[in-house]
């Protein structure tokens, strides 16, 4: 499917993080199941010997959690307390034997049937504004690209020389200005995520970078500000307002805090 049991961690970690525990016992398991090098006794007896961390870290048998065939929401926004994950679901124990049953359900429960209504909601609105037969063009990587931009920016020294504009103070061979360009193309992926959400206002570039954003760029020259004065922006507009700082280290710290 389209989301995984990372994408549960980042919704909701506590959940995601257990049923994380739980794909490692499946997986144990299922070494042990096909080692063809012992017999089905020995199998059964090292299955039953598995163990999975509690929340306070300490080995537990996955019985000793009086776990049920049963979804349980994490709010009570959802209108209902609690879904069998199979008919007499809440009397049927979750033990090592049948735990992989059980989490395929549960995750088949909240990524898919738990949210198919909203999804054909969004589908539903969304097709009124833009038909998404048109959208059978592009691959999923165009299309996420085309909705929320590049997520990861990046440059060139080109792209920065030739879509980045000088302004009030500063010109292209203005050693302030080109410090900037030197921290600019030294930035990792994150900091080129923070540094393009405070000049912008928006953490990705549109498709095409630098070249597509509108307005453009600009750097203008900070009057009466030192090495300890920080960088300000005007983010309606793209416009930087940045000191002429002594060296390229301090610039980069002023415009990473700021």
């Amino acid at each position: 499917g389209i989301l995984d049991i990372n994408d549960l961690i980042d919704i909701e970690p506590s959940r995601g993080k257990f049923f994380q525990k739980l794909y490692e016992l499946i997986e144990k398991k299922n070494k042990i199941m096909n080692d063809i090098n012992k017999t089905n006794e020995e199998k059964r007896v090292l299955c039953s010997q598995l163990k999975i961390e509690n929340d306070h870290h300490e080995p537990v048998d996955l019985e000793h959690l009086c776990l049920t065939f049963v979804f349980s929401p994490p709010s009570n926004t959802y209108g209902y307390q609690s879904i069998e994950l199979v008919p007499n679901g809440s009397h049927i124990d979750v033990t090592i034997d049948n735990v992989d049953q059980y989490v395929k359900l549960s995750l088949d429960l909240i990524f898919r049937d738990g949210i198919r209504r909203q999804m054909d909601a969004f589908r539903d609105g969304f097709n009124q504004v833009f038909s998404i037969e048109h959208l059978r063009c592009f691959n999923p990587h165009e299309l996420r690209l085309l909705l929320c931009g590049n997520q990861w920016p990046s440059w060139t020294l080109d792209d920065l020389l030739n879509y980045i504009e000088p302004s009030h103070g500063f010109t292209r061979e203005s050693p302030g200005f080109m410090k900037f360009l030197n921290v600019m193309m030294e930035l990792d992926g994150v900091e080129r995520k923070s540094v393009v959400q405070f000049i912008t206002g928006c953490s990705s570039l549109p498709p095409g970078g630098l070249a597509n954003l509108r307005p453009r760029l600009a750097v203008a020259r900070k009057v009466e500000a030192d090495d300890n004065s920080y960088p300000s922006v005007n983010t309606c507009y793209h416009y930087l307002k940045l000191p002429d700082y002594s060296n390229e280290e301090i610039l980069k710290v002023r415009l990473m805090t700021a």
